[in-house]
């Protein structure tokens, strides 16, 4: 078998249709033999064995808890059975010619051992938080924590040395793919042991191309390949606390994994500073907006208010700093 789709999902009952509904067409426009393999996330609604029982082509493996995307996807992966893996969330739709594409790309090179596409937002507009980034390191980190990035990186010197995004000139062959749509060969795959799985939901995929390159592969992400990203489907289920929560353990638990001791506890620090820079900068802008809205607020309100963003912050700094991963063999 040439291909297997592997695809995450949990209670996604209107844009998950469509994903397999665009894999199904994309395979039979490739002119491959392939599968699907739905991990059906402790899903309520029992949608995807309802997909299951519409084609031949999907299978539908059930997990009765929320396990995560690196365990999930490492489960489906062992499961299926294609020489080359894509995979791809329940929110993102294959375009026209786009696995094709991606497909020909693994093809014209031994080297390459993954392909992505361009992800695009519904109105068709290119989603760049995704493209082009380099390994995470303590200037981008800091730059991104104080949301500077942004702004930073319209400029060639600020963006090169304060950001974590690269040069327009290594766009075809970056760093790192977005886990979102991600093609790999599977005996690629299997020799880099799949997805560390303690990365919960954050920088699984980093952590897989930093593993990739250091092994001496490239990646390469095909610029004429456009894939439809809705984004947010499992985050815009969590509400924003756990969001932090999990992002501030796994960049911690990422410098762990991938650095020195020192420089650990260093990054540690300074984004730990970083991250009270921008709380207290977040707060005292809130505040002052408040205050506008409300101008016969009491103080003792406001210093309520305060002291809670206080307390929330606190809690992200201890719950990011438990947990990190130890250096593996991965």
């Amino acid at each position: 078998m040439d291909l297997s789709v592997c695809i995450l999902t949990h209670s996604q009952p209107v844009l998950l249709p469509q994903c397999v509904a665009s894999c199904v067409r994309e395979i039979e426009r490739a002119g491959v033999s392939g599968e699907i393999v739905i991990v059906d996330n402790a899903s309520s609604d029992g949608y995807p064995e309802k997909l299951a029982a519409s084609t031949p082509m999907v299978r539908v493996i059930r997990s009765e808890e929320n396990i995560g995307f690196a365990v999930a996807n490492n489960m489906a992966v062992k499961l299926s059975r294609g020489e080359n893996v894509l995979l791809l969330n329940d929110d993102a739709i294959l375009q026209e010619g786009s696995l094709e594409l991606m497909m020909a790309a693994l093809k014209s090179d031994p080297g390459i051992a993954a392909a992505g596409p361009i992800l695009v937002f519904p109105d068709g507009t290119p989603q760049f938080m995704y493209m082009n980034k380099r390994f995470p390191n303590l200037r981008g980190m800091v730059a991104e924590f104080t949301g500077r990035d942004l702004a930073w990186r319209l400029k060639r010197w600020t963006r090169d040395w304060l950001t974590m995004w690269d040069s327009p000139e290594h766009a075809a062959e970056p760093q790192q793919l977005s886990g979102a749509c991600f093609l790999v060969r599977r005996r690629v795959w299997d020799q880099m042991g799949g997805f560390d799985e303690r990365f919960h939901y954050v920088l699984d995929d980093t952590d897989l191309c930093f593993r990739l390159r250091r092994a001496g592969w490239r990646l390469r992400c095909v610029q004429a390949a456009r894939v439809t990203h809705y984004g947010g489907s499992t985050f815009g289920r969590w509400d924003r606390l756990e969001q932090q929560i999990n992002y501030y353990k796994c960049i911690y638990a990422y410098f762990r994994k991938h650095s020195s001791f020192p420089k650990y506890l260093l990054a540690r620090v300074v984004l730990g500073l970083a991250i009270v820079f921008r709380f207290s900068e977040v707060t005292f802008w809130e505040t002052g907006r408040l205050v506008k809205r409300h101008p016969k607020i009491s103080l003792r309100d406001v210093a309520r208010r305060a002291r809670g963003r206080l307390a929330l912050l606190w809690f992200l700094l201890r719950a990011g700093a438990t947990q990190a991963p130890q250096p593996s063999r991965h």
